[in-house]
C-alpha cells in the first residue's frame, strides 16, 4: 500500500474504539473536540495506519508547511473547513501537516 498520514495520539484518541464496517474490518467513530477535520468515520484501521505512518498532525509545526499549500491537498473535499489528500484517506484540515508534504507548483 502507499504512503500514508495519522495524527498524534491526541488526534487518535478521540476515536475510540470504532465500530465494525460492512467488510468486518475495525473503523474509526466519529471524533469530539476543538478539530473540525477529525471525523474519521468510515476509516479502516489501514486507513488510520496510512494516516499514522505519514505523520499527519493538525496544526502544523513546520513554518510554511501546511496542508493548504501542499501540492497533495484537494481544497473543500470534505466540506467548506475541510480538505482531503491525494496520499490518504479523510478530512484534512488545511493548517494541518505530514511527513509528504511537498510545496504546490508556483507556476
Amino acid at each position: 500500500m502507499g504512503a500514508a498520514i495519522v495524527g498524534g495520539g491526541s488526534f487518535l484518541a478521540g476515536c475510540g474504539g470504532g465500530d465494525k464496517g460492512d467488510s468486518g474490518q475495525q473503523t474509526a467513530s466519529k471524533t469530539t473536540g476543538a478539530d473540525p477535520c477529525g471525523d474519521t468515520t468510515g476509516l479502516t484501521e489501514a486507513d488510520l495506519q496510512m494516516r499514522k505512518n505519514l505523520k499527519y498532525v493538525v496544526v502544523s509545526t513546520e513554518k510554511g508547511k501546511n496542508c493548504a499549500n501542499c501540492k497533495f491537498y484537494l481544497a473543500d473535499q470534505f466540506g467548506e473547513q475541510c480538505g482531503g489528500c491525494e496520499l490518504f484517506k479523510g478530512p484534512v484540515h488545511p493548517k494541518g501537516n505530514c511527513s509528504s508534504w511537498f510545496a504546490q507548483d508556483q507556476g
